[in-house]
Formats: structure tokens, sequence, C-alpha cells
């Protein structure tokens, strides 16, 4: 038997399979025996030992979360991560708040025992009590700033108008709600005096707040009032003064009919006609009958006497520079 040579690859007798023979080129006087070599796959030698980028930053994440659940267990456990509802401070960004709603506001929340900031069912349940205070308009949502606090946002309502209740006034916003918080004359809001809805006939006596306008010749006084704020010019209204909105005879306007009247202090009169609630054609249009008072304001006569009654329903607007205002006085035969 010849002996191997240094280098040699026999198969397995038992095993000679495709899979297992292995052919090598022939000599190259290089290697004189003939034998073949082979050539076995190996790793790149640059990352052999390297870990896959994802596998740490997994484990971080996972230890990041063990981590944070631990303090949670912590602060919960120490009663730190509870919002105390006796030391919640209400802050709003509206245009105009009655100071005293958010007093009202905070012992509203305050009905509610501490709570954990994550316990929704209780949040909700806040949500629910603030949406039923007469100035809100909407409870909107809740945020959660961990650990110990919430943020609640809530739309008020803003007033527009204002009610007499026997001696005292309550304000109304657009949609009609009587809004909380008695006042001992029509409040100024912003740039004017809040008008009052007429005839003050004692229709609200018995009225609180929370109850909203549902008479027609209420709600359409309450349109001239929201009519007034959209058109009206802030340094017009602060000249206006308090006014009463009476519109009683709203619907009913014609040349001796002045339909909708406002009554202003010293005294004066406002022949307004129509109610913007009123969208029949043939009326002018409530932008101009307010830049016509506006104009109007300081208007006086010859001998310096301030007007006592003006009529807006017309394209020039007529005045009556009677002081006071006789009764049952109108303008000239209009157009």
């Amino acid at each position: 038997m010849t002996p191997p040579g240094p280098l040699s690859f026999a198969p397995n007798p038992g095993r000679a399979t495709a899979d297992s023979r292995c052919e090598a080129p022939f000599g190259n006087g290089k290697n004189p025996s003939g034998i073949g070599k082979t050539r076995t796959p190996h790793a790149d030698p640059s990352r052999v030992g390297r870990v896959p980028l994802w596998i740490p930053l997994a484990l971080l994440l996972v230890l990041i979360g063990l981590a944070v659940r631990r303090i949670q267990a912590d602060i919960r456990g120490s009663g730190f991560a509870t919002v105390d509802t006796d030391e919640i401070f209400a802050e709003f960004d509206a245009p105009w708040i009655d100071p005293r709603w958010r007093v009202e506001l905070s012992a509203k929340i305050a009905e509610r025992p501490a709570f954990a900031p994550d316990a929704g069912r209780t949040v909700q349940a806040i949500l629910e009590d603030v949406a039923q205070l007469s100035f809100v308009e909407q409870a909107a949502s809740a945020r959660v700033r961990w650990p110990d606090a919430v943020e609640f946002y809530v739309q008020l309502r803003q007033p527009i108008a204002c009610v007499q209740v026997g001696q005292k006034f309550l304000t109304v916003d657009r949609q009609g709600v009587l809004l909380s918080g008695t006042w001992t004359a029509p409040p100024y809001v912003s740039s004017g005096f809040l008008p009052v809805i007429g005839p003050n006939d004692g229709s609200f006596d018995d009225w609180v707040a929370g109850m909203r306008l549902v008479e027609r010749h209420h709600l359409a006084g309450l349109a001239i009032a929201g009519s007034m704020w959209e058109h009206f010019e802030p340094k017009a209204r602060e000249s206006l003064g308090r006014s009463l909105i009476d519109a009683t005879a709203a619907e009913h306007t014609g040349p001796a009919e002045p339909g909708a009247k406002i009554l202003l202090e010293g005294p004066r009169t406002i022949w307004f006609g129509r109610s913007p609630r009123d969208d029949s054609e043939g009326g002018l249009p409530n932008a101009l009958k307010w830049q016509h008072l506006a104009l109007a304001l300081g208007v006086t006569d010859e001998t310096g006497r301030d007007w006592s009654l003006i009529d807006l329903r017309w394209d020039e607007p007529e005045l009556v520079f009677n002081e006071p205002a006789p009764a049952g006085a109108e303008p000239a035969a209009s157009k």
C-alpha cells in the first residue's frame, strides 16, 4: 500500500455521494503530487464578533421601560402622583372672563376626591361636571401631565347682552344662555356696556343662570345685540353708553311702524326696524344701519342740540332734534 501524501482527501467508502466527492485540478508543477485543494467558506474578518445594532437598542428600551415602571410604582406608593382637586387653579384664554367663573369652576372640580392623572373615568367625570357650568360652552378634552397634573381644555361662552332679573342683571351669550354671576347694573365688557334685552316687563324675575331665551321677541333682540358687536365699531360702542333693546314689535315694520327699538340714555331712541333674524327681502343691511348710527352719534342741529330719535331703516337716516322727544314723535314721512 502506498502511504498517503502530505495532504489527501479520501472519501468515505461507505458514503461515496456526489456531495462528498471533491474534484481537484491537475498539478501545475508547484504541486507535483496533483492532489487537489478546496477553499472552505469563512466569515468576513471585519464582521467577526459583531452584534446586530437592534439587539442592544431593544435591551436599552426594555431597561428604560422597567425603570419607568419602577419609578411610577414608587411614586404611586408615596402618594405623590395624585391630583389634589382642592389645589386646582383655572387659567383661561378668552377675550373676557368674569373672575367669579374661576372660583366656580375650581369649586366644581373640588367636589371630586383626589385622583391619579391616568384615572380615565375620573377625568371624564370631571369633564362632564365642568360642561354643566352655565359659562362653559364645551369641555373638550383633558391631557395628562405626568406625574401629578391634568390639563383640561375648556371653551367659555362670551356675553353679548344681559337681562334684568329682579333688581340684578345676568349676562347672556349668543345662544341665549344666561351666565352665572349677578350684576347691579349692565356690565362693561371689552369696549362697551352690554345692551339689556327688554322690554323689562318682569319676564326674567325668577330666572337663574343656565336657562335659555326662547321667546321670539327676546331672540330678536339678542340678534340685534349680536349684530352690534359684529358691525358697530369699538369706539362707537363706547360712545353709545347703556342701552335697552325692545324687539317686541320687530316683526311689524312700515312707514309708521318702527319695528325694534333701542332706547339710550339721554333719553334717545333708535328705530332699528327688522331684526337680523328676519331674512325677508327689502330691509337695509344691518352693517349699514350701524354705520349710520356711528356717524350720527356726534351730530347736533344748528343750535347745538343733540338728536332724540333716529330712524335707521332708510338709506339716509332721519333725525328728530327734540329734547326730550315728545311722546309719539316720528321722523318725517319716509320715502
